[in-house]
């Protein structure tokens, strides 16, 4: 796993990079994957984050700095989910005649199951990253 992250403030890096690998060994622990997180000041959309999967396994993640350290840590996890879709191929891309998701190997024009996913599990990852947290 190679994981790069950019921005401004040195401890919301050292942060993230903490739970992207707490999130790489809990999601997708064998397999090989490269990730560069880039921390800016303001995403379009109002978005806490964003993920975008380039080619083979490799993931570009943008993340809101303004968030608070608790937030922060739950969009992590959340864009993480994506990486693991990403990595084991539940969530693709097809450029036919037209654009479209597939989840699963099901094609999907307006739905977001792999969001329903993403949010769920973004729970579950930052209950156990922040009780792991408190035991160290």
């Amino acid at each position: 796993m190679v994981v790069c992250v950019d921005g401004i403030c040195k401890k919301q890096q050292k942060l993230v990079y903490s739970v992207v690998q707490y999130c790489y060994n809990e999601l997708t622990p064998h397999h090989d994957v490269d990730i560069f997180i880039t921390l800016k000041s303001s995403l379009s959309n109002n978005l806490n984050g964003w993920c975008q999967h380039n080619h083979n396994n490799n993931f570009e993640i943008l993340l809101d700095s303004k968030l608070q350290n608790n937030e922060l840590i739950k969009t992590v996890c959340h864009e993480m989910v994506h990486v693991k879709q990403g990595v084991k191929n539940e969530l693709t891309y097809e450029y036919n005649d037209k654009y479209c998701r597939m989840w699963k190997g099901i094609e999907y024009i307006s739905e977001c199951p792999w969001e329903i996913e993403a949010y769920q599990l973004e729970k579950e990852l930052f209950n156990s990253y922040m009780e792991q947290r408190e035991k160290n």
